[in-house]
């Protein structure tokens, strides 16, 4: 699962910055650390990505930026099962389908225009939305 990532972030006044991630792991276990020229984020240990990822945008966002990647768009969230098969790698781009339509299933750290990412927060009430869950 070793890889490395360029991708930006913004900030609340549009501002793109380059960031650069390495993810590293096996199954069950995964990390991820980030950087840029200016500043290093840290490592992120967790199970799958998609906890690395959760606290890495967290990370970003107590600083003001918000990651451009797939995984921080407000419609994307893997299943349990997709988390469970991919490494919590990929995940679904949520939106109502007709009967029999396939969700369209997107890497989590491809890049994402900055006018599509979100907070944590607004990911996961968006998320319990779509799924009529309660928050």
């Amino acid at each position: 699962m070793d890889d490395l990532r360029l991708l930006h972030t913004v900030d609340g006044h549009g501002r793109i910055a380059a960031i650069s991630l390495r993810v590293a792991g096996k199954p069950g276990a995964a990390t991820l650390s980030a950087w840029s020229p200016e500043h290093d984020f840290g490592a992120f240990a967790g199970p799958d990505l998609v906890d690395c990822l959760h606290d890495l945008r967290l990370r970003l966002e107590a600083d003001g930026l918000l990651l451009c990647c797939q995984g921080a768009r407000v419609n994307v969230w893997p299943s349990g099962q997709l988390r469970q098969f991919a490494d919590g790698r990929q995940g679904y781009v949520l939106t109502r389908r007709a009967p029999g339509q396939i969700h369209e299933v997107v890497d989590l750290l491809d890049p994402a225009p900055a006018e599509q990412v979100v907070t944590v927060e607004d990911q996961r009430r968006f998320v319990y939305e779509f799924h009529a869950l309660g928050l």
